[in-house]
């Protein structure tokens, strides 16, 4: 099998952007340079990538884990390059955090503040992504801690459990949720949902708890892995 960087590199700008227009001017070749290296990448594995049904490009199952692969590649790339670039520099250490979405917007951030001024030598860095690929990040050395939604076990790392915090039913205030102190799963039965992705620890839990209560959702719109948002139609297709 001959694949070759500039294919998996027209892969990745495609996964990420949805596009091939917008993977082309994120890397700098033209659309039908990129769907020519998509096509060849597709021969070279002999399987489709992509659905193209209905005009869109919707990353099939195998090609997200194979997104994943090369993600821990690119990591690791990263890490080189970050290495080179302090080369010859005088710090007194660094600290590499990776967390999932929710921490690292409304969590870290006033406790990364207090340790800059604590320790304004260290070199921080904070790399957002989904729980498994933060697992992933510190299993394999890329980053020093996580901050996820975890499982109790995990091979390669060492767990510390957080304060708990009580999961968010948002809804409009006109909503007659939204008169409830507490929302329970079955007061969602049938209720159209916004949900993060299955690829979550945390959506996995929550969809245990209502399989536990017996509550069917209703879910039109989720977030993928790539912090895309995708429609899902009553049929399940997208």
């Amino acid at each position: 099998m001959r694949i070759n960087h500039r294919q998996i590199e027209a892969f990745r700008a495609v996964f990420q952007t949805g596009s091939m227009t917008a993977a082309g001017a994120l890397i700098g070749v033209t659309r039908p340079a990129i769907s020519r290296l998509i096509r060849d990448l597709e021969g070279e594995i002999g399987w489709s990538l992509f659905d193209r049904s209905a005009g869109k490009l919707i990353p099939t199952p195998d090609a997200g884990a194979l997104f994943r692969e090369i993600q821990r590649s690119y990591h690791g790339l990263d890490r080189v390059a970050d290495a080179a670039a302090q080369l010859g520099r005088r710090r007194e250490g660094e600290l590499r955090i990776a967390a999932s979405v929710a921490p690292s917007f409304h969590g870290l951030p006033p406790v990364l503040t207090q340790f800059r001024k604590a320790r304004p030598g260290v070199l921080l860095s904070l790399h957002t992504a989904s729980s498994p690929e933060v697992l992933d990040l510190v299993a394999m050395r890329h980053c020093d801690l996580g901050v996820a939604v975890l499982p109790a076990e995990a091979p390669g790392v060492t767990i510390e459990a957080l304060p708990s915090e009580n999961a968010l039913c948002v809804v409009p205030a006109s909503h007659p949720l939204a008169a409830l102190a507490i929302v329970r799963a079955e007061d969602l039965a049938g209720v159209p949902m916004l949900m993060i992705s299955g690829y979550s620890y945390l959506r996995q839990r929550i969809m245990r708890n209502f399989a536990t209560a017996d509550v069917q959702l209703r879910v039109p719109v989720e977030r993928d892995h790539g912090f895309r948002w995708k429609m899902i139609t009553e049929s399940g297709g997208t």
